[in-house]
Order: C-alpha cells, then sequence, then structure tokens
C-alpha cells in the first residue's frame, strides 16, 4: 500500500501521524520512496504535485524499512525517522 506521508490536506512535505499510526497497528515497516524526474511541470496546488514532462528520466528512490515502535513514543520516533528518511530519499545527489 502507499500512503502520502503530509495527509491530505498538509501542510506539503510535512509527515503526519496517519501513515505512522497505520504501519504501528498493521505491525508493518514503513519504506520511504521518492521520485525526483529530471524534467516537469509543477502544479500550484498546496502540495505543488508534480508531473513529469514525456520522456524525461525519473529517479525512484527507496528507503531502508522503518519500524514503528509501539505507544505514543513509537508513534513520536517513528514520525521523525520517516521525516529523515524521505528527507535522505529526495535529496538531490
Amino acid at each position: 500500500m502507499a500512503i502520502t506521508p503530509d495527509g491530505p490536506r498538509g501542510p506539503a512535505e510535512r509527515v503526519q501521524p496517519g501513515a505512522v499510526a497505520a504501519a504501528q497497528h498493521a505491525g508493518v515497516p514503513i519504506v520511504a520512496v521518492g521520485a525526483i524526474p529530471s524534467s516537469a511541470w509543477y502544479l500550484g496546488s498546496w502540495d505543488r504535485m508534480c508531473i513529469p514532462k514525456p520522456l524525461s528520466l525519473v529517479d525512484v528512490r527507496y528507503g531502508r524499512p522503518i519500524v514503528i515502535g509501539p505507544g505514543k513514543d513509537g508513534l513520536r520516533s517513528g514520525m521523525a525517522a520517516v521525516s529523515r528518511e524521505l528527507s535522505e530519499v529526495m535529496s538531490a545527489t
């Protein structure tokens, strides 16, 4: 299953608890995935949705699996870990 971690209302690129709590309750890890196109259009919406232009290359990157611990502390630390991992997979190298 794929879920955008910033939720349906944002703020953009800020991890919200929904996806992390779902993984915590299901007992499954989260894998951060990033896609960076070589050329794209960006919409003027709150999340600046990206649409790759025809024939552009898209670099897809995967992070390490993140296991969410139990309780509120697990949720907080999981959100921080997901945020760090997303930053890493989306950074240009």
